[in-house]
């Protein structure tokens, strides 16, 4: 087998898991995925309250404010950073897959921001049908900001080879 030909089918099998663990996570109840009982084992609440800025989130007709929910307020912004590395960790692994089969760099990178953006809602109607969960459009707004994210590292990292190439010859 030629080493592009390989490249490309652990590329798409990388995909292909990746995408599987988006959705066995989005399939999990929420009892399942807190970690607030966690989070007390390790930080003292009333401390953190002292400290915390006071911001205050709508989400999903409920209001996480910092100071009166430190804990809730912290595994809410761990649960979306996790949105946004998973969903720049797909954009990339598409956007690779893509350029593997030779199309081009723009049109991979908006197949690769469309396909996340599908994954993102198929991801969170699923989440409608778990219990304790919920569909957000706003999280499907995040998995795309994490997908800009995923493909601007692409591209600094191309632009600073391109320059380190550059400058060896």
């Amino acid at each position: 087998m030629k080493p592009i030909v390989a490249k490309r089918g652990l590329l798409i099998v990388m995909l292909l898991i990746w995408i599987c663990g988006i959705f066995a996570f989005s399939s999990q109840p929420y009892k399942q995925q807190n970690f607030k009982p966690f989070l007390s084992h390790y930080i003292d609440e009333d401390q953190v309250s002292r400290f915390i800025p006071a911001i205050e989130i709508h989400y999903s007709n409920t209001n996480i404010s910092a100071k009166q929910s430190p804990l809730l307020f912290i595994e809410y912004v761990v649960r979306k950073l996790a949105h946004l590395l998973l969903y720049a960790g797909l954009a990339m692994l598409l956007y690779f897959v893509l350029t593997r089969w030779r199309i081009k760099n723009q049109w991979s990178v908006i197949l690769s921001l469309l396909f996340v953006a599908i994954i993102g809602a198929m991801d969170e109607w699923n989440q409608g049908f778990r219990i304790g969960r919920n569909e957000s459009w706003v999280d499907v707004g995040i998995d795309l900001c994490g997908g800009v994210l995923g493909l601007a590292a692409v591209w600094i990292r191309a632009i600073i080879v391109m320059w380190r190439n550059r400058g060896s010859k």
